[in-house]
């Protein structure tokens, strides 16, 4: 008779049980299925991203004014492990594509009255091209230029993309990609909502800084990734989840990218140095993240 009750007491403990445990388990895979939905809303919207600005680039056809040309030829060099020196001449690829183009400048256009030689020239002379031919960003590190190179040849190796100069504004926007998401991550450091950054990431690659950045041929399509990774190091450095080596280490390959990363290396200090001038622990606690 008590092994019965037993038993019944126990069927009945499930039966009251089961409702909420089937809640809790519909409740669970909701959340999974949400989080998936809107991780595959994020990668579509990077990929959107991506080709707008990939196809931005491709219909642009000139040269932009802001010495794109130098910065494809050094980055042409470099995938080839040749560095450029400093006011060495522009390569016979760099010198194609600037008769083929033209620049969007006076007297460099292709529509009108310009200096450029005849496209279908054999071999181009220098000295027939703006600045005398010579490559004036040799000076620069190439902490932009070497990825950027490389990233080109294997976009050339393996797709229908046959331009040097549209290659490297590809990979131009794939920098834009990646710092889109290096922007994400750290506003979840700080708990702002997936969907409030989705919004604030979209406006931001649609600035006419971003767009001008991000489809041509210079370092500045970087600082968004570079900065974004300084700082994001810096925050989770200061809730004590890496050790003070990564944001040292993060600050010194940005640098050697572009020199303006400095500036984002300085807002980052100013951050973990403020509790201290506000009498608080230098680790600061972890925020909660919403949405």
């Amino acid at each position: 008779m008590t092994d019965d009750i037993e038993v019944e007491s126990c069927e009945h403990g499930r039966d009251v049980a089961s409702p909420e445990s089937a809640e809790s388990a519909d409740m669970a895979g909701r959340w999974r299925s949400s989080a998936r939905a809107r991780r595959s809303m994020l990668m579509v919207g990077l990929v959107l991203i991506i080709a707008t600005m990939g196809l931005y680039a491709r219909n642009s056809t000139p040269f932009h004014p802001y010495d794109e040309w130098q910065h494809l030829d050094y980055a042409l060099k470099a995938g080839n492990l040749d560095l450029p020196a400093d006011n060495e001449l522009l390569g016979q690829t760099t010198l194609r594509e600037l008769a083929c183009r033209g620049i969007e400048a006076p007297g460099w256009r292709l529509d009108g009255e310009n200096g450029l030689p005849p496209c279908d020239s054999a071999e181009f002379d220098p000295s027939s091209m703006p600045e005398s031919g010579y490559n004036t960003a040799g000076q620069a590190i190439p902490g932009y230029y070497l990825p950027t190179g490389l990233l080109s040849r294997l976009i050339i190796d393996v797709t229908p993309v046959s331009s040097p100069l549209l290659a490297v504004r590809i990979v131009s926007a794939m920098w834009l990609g990646a710092g889109l998401v290096v922007f994400y991550f750290l506003g979840r450091e700080f708990g702002t909502k997936r969907s409030a950054l989705a919004i604030v990431g979209l406006l931001l690659a649609a600035s006419p800084v971003i767009i001008t950045a991000s489809s041509h041929a210079n370092p500045d399509s970087m600082l968004l990734l570079t900065g974004g990774l300084i700082m994001l190091a810096v925050v989770r450095w200061t809730k004590g989840e890496i050790g003070l080596w990564a944001p040292v280490v993060v600050s010194a390959v940005a640098i050697t990218i572009d020199r303006v990363t400095v500036l984002a290396l300085a807002i980052a200090v100013v951050y973990a140095a403020a509790p201290l001038f506000a009498g608080a622990k230098a680790t600061r606690p972890r925020m909660p993240r919403r949405g």
